[in-house]
């Protein structure tokens, strides 16, 4: 199936039945890759820089090697802030932090988070990706365990500004919110694919002959929602762990750029924007579901989807021109993802 950003994306609705791995898209050379249904795994969705909650949680003191951290601000994914030595301020970033420890409470239970690695994601070609360990240890219980997990494993996490809400995947637009975006839900695995919120990149409109600047922060959350199948930005999920899909863009240069246009047993599956699909073909991922016996609540806005015509071309008329549009396919036959 194919999938859309604020440009173009495409994958396909079938499960890689050999056993073969699939790398993430971190080369603008594109490859079906691995997806799934969760947002963003198991993580603190929201932890906010001015006053310090995290869902309830307060912040109750951030320390490395004795010194208090203050002062917080987060540059794409690099968080950095202040630490007092002898009167004066002198600002800390990176793997400065490593050893930091972070303490919550909301008034009953008490959890301390520390920052056992942080590092620049060697595979990501962007440079600016940064990947964080944090290990989270509750008082109450005496025990520790990562931050993030993802099918029973210790993943990193991505830190990024703003925050998503859980139920229905909108993101919530605040500066001073940042998230942990734990690797293998969707918000962090299209920072993997090179769709990074704080980055920009040059779209062009073909029946124009113009080319402007944009921000990738709409196909991010595009996104998002092509890779949880979530058609009418509901925040429900119609895919299933271990899919693939294939992910191309409109942009000039694209991050990816579609490998399945000579596979005919691939079809458009939809067209993507923030705010869910803005078309949809006849390849959808819930045959695969059909096919698996997964029940499912049939999409709302579907039947509405597929009265719109040419799925799959991108004209400006569903958004294209503004940065908000993907689009998607659906194969039958895993081999031929390849």
């Amino acid at each position: 199936m194919l999938a859309s950003f604020a440009g173009v994306t495409g994958g396909c609705d079938e499960s890689s039945s050999d056993g073969a791995s699939v790398d993430l898209r971190t080369q603008k050379k594109n490859a079906p890759a691995l997806n799934g249904s969760s947002l963003n795994g198991s993580s603190l969705n929201g932890f906010s820089l001015n006053g310090f909650t995290v869902n309830g949680f307060t912040v109750n003191g951030f320390t490395v090697n004795g010194f208090t951290v203050n002062g917080f601000t987060v540059n794409g994914s690099l968080l950095s802030g202040l630490v007092w030595v002898e009167g004066n301020p002198q600002p800390i970033a990176g793997d400065e932090l490593i050893g930091a420890k972070m303490v919550m409470e909301n008034g009953e239970k008490t959890f301390i988070l520390t920052f056992d690695d942080i590092r620049l994601d060697a595979q990501n070609p962007a440079g600016d990706v940064y990947l964080y360990d944090v290990s989270v240890y509750d008082t109450e219980n005496e025990v520790m365990v990562p931050l993030c997990q993802y099918n029973g494993d210790a993943v990193p996490a991505i830190l990024m500004v703003n925050h998503w809400d859980m139920e229905t995947g909108d993101r919530i637009d605040d500066s001073s919110v940042v998230t942990f975006a734990c690797r293998g839900g969707a918000i962090a695995k299209c920072v993997d694919w090179g769709y990074r919120p704080w980055a920009t990149a040059t779209e062009c409109d073909p029946e124009l002959g113009t080319c402007s600047e944009i921000s990738l922060i709409d196909h991010h959350q595009a996104c998002t929602r092509m890779v949880r199948a979530d058609y009418c930005g509901d925040g429900v999920p119609h895919t299933v762990n271990g899919t693939l899909v294939d992910v191309y863009d409109r942009l000039s240069p694209s991050i990816q750029s579609q490998a399945t246009a000579n596979h005919p047993e691939w079809g458009v599956e939809a067209e993507w924007g923030p705010d869910g699909a803005l078309c949809a073909g006849t390849s959808l991922r819930l045959q695969h579901l059909d096919e698996l016996g997964i029940s499912y609540e049939y999409p709302s806005c579907l039947d509405e989807l597929q009265d719109q015509p040419d799925c799959g071309s991108f004209p400006a008329s569903r958004g294209a021109r503004t940065g908000n549009s993907y689009c998607g396919a659906f194969g039958t036959d895993p081999k031929s993802c390849g």
